[in-house]
């Protein structure tokens, strides 16, 4: 029975999604791939931190679309995510499910859960980060840089990020009770930010438009292609995503030991 509601909740997250247009067609078909794990094996212990991440995640992408419309042109993909996008911030908690379906232990939930808080840390941090009337600075150099530079962060973002990191921290607190792990979920998710911030301006890739002169994320430009300035060439924002959230939760290994 449970696997039956788990397929039907996959579902209708899947289909809602696709509805609203927060998803693509692929994104919708990978958030119920992965969702079929998480609520068939985990019940709502699992769920309801997917559920936190992705429902707050995508709300928050819809406040202030007009003013976030111009970074369209600098970031690589739209706000509709797609399989790539879900892959990369959901993968990772997506394995730790399937491995708890297999094992059935239990103490692998933080680290779901502190996969999830990355996740979501980076996405509140993108999402009203953009919003931020200050001026972006470098995460490697402190320099001033455009809005919606790779590797550009505000205070508004870095609060955001710890704010999004929480919130799942907080859902899943609910089930474990221990306010420690909850604090050390949301200090592993918001480091998974700083990750995605450091990589993004150190080897993700970046292309300058010979139109407009902008750097962007993309690899065509003003309708024609542009040119890799900096970074690895297949290193993509996705990518540099799912390192960040996979970083996090090493981290998150190394301090629950100590």
């Amino acid at each position: 029975h449970e696997m039956i509601w788990g397929i039907v909740a996959a579902l209708i997250m899947g289909g809602l999604s696709y509805r609203l247009r927060l998803l693509s067609l692929s994104g919708a078909l990978a958030a119920v791939a992965l969702g079929i794990p998480v609520f068939g094996f985990g019940g709502w212990m699992w769920a309801v931190p997917m559920l936190a991440f992705f429902l707050l995640s995508n709300l928050l992408g819809k406040v202030g679309k007009a003013r976030k419309a111009q970074f369209d042109l600098v970031f690589e993909k739209g706000g509709q995510r797609d399989i790539y996008q879900v892959l990369a911030n959901g993968g990772v908690a997506g394995v730790i499910a399937v491995i708890y379906a297999v094992t059935g232990r239990v103490d692998l939930f933080p680290l779901y859960c502190t996969a999830l808080a990355a996740a979501a840390a980076d996405t509140w941090a993108t999402e009203l980060g953009t919003l931020a009337k200050g001026t972006p600075r470098l995460v490697t150099t402190f320099r001033k840089v455009p809005a919606g530079t790779s590797g550009g962060i505000t205070i508004t973002g870095l609060v955001s990020a710890s704010a999004g990191a929480m919130s799942v921290a907080l859902s899943g607190w609910f089930f474990y009770g221990d306010l420690h792990t909850a604090f050390l979920v949301t200090f592993c998710g918001t480091l998974g930010s700083m990750f995605d911030s450091f990589f993004g301006a150190t080897i993700q890739a970046q292309y300058r438009c010979d139109v407009c002169e902008k750097v962007t994320e993309k690899r065509a430009h003003c309708g024609q292609a542009t040119e890799r300035v900096s970074g690895w060439a297949w290193m993509n924002n996705d990518w540099v995503n799912g390192i960040s959230v996979a970083s996090s939760t090493v981290i998150f290994l190394f301090a629950a030991f100590l």
